[in-house]
């Protein structure tokens, strides 16, 4: 038998590092508010690869702004 370390967000969903659990549970926070970003004509990636990368950023960018 082995013991394993997980990490469940605020939401139940679990994941194997604390930097993804904290990713996701800072996208749960920002989630309608980047949607909304995400469906305007301010978003210059609106569908594709670039669309999630875009997502992705602003989530890391407001982890950097609270952690700053």
């Amino acid at each position: 038998m082995e013991q394993i370390a997980a990490y469940r967000a605020n939401d139940g969903e679990i994941f194997a590092t604390a930097e993804e659990c904290q990713e996701h549970e800072a996208s749960l926070v920002w989630r309608d508010r980047i949607s909304e970003f995400t469906a305007s004509g301010m978003n210059p990636y609106p569908t594709g690869m670039h669309f999630n990368i875009c997502k992705k950023v602003i989530i890391a960018w407001e982890r950097f702004k609270a952690c700053s």
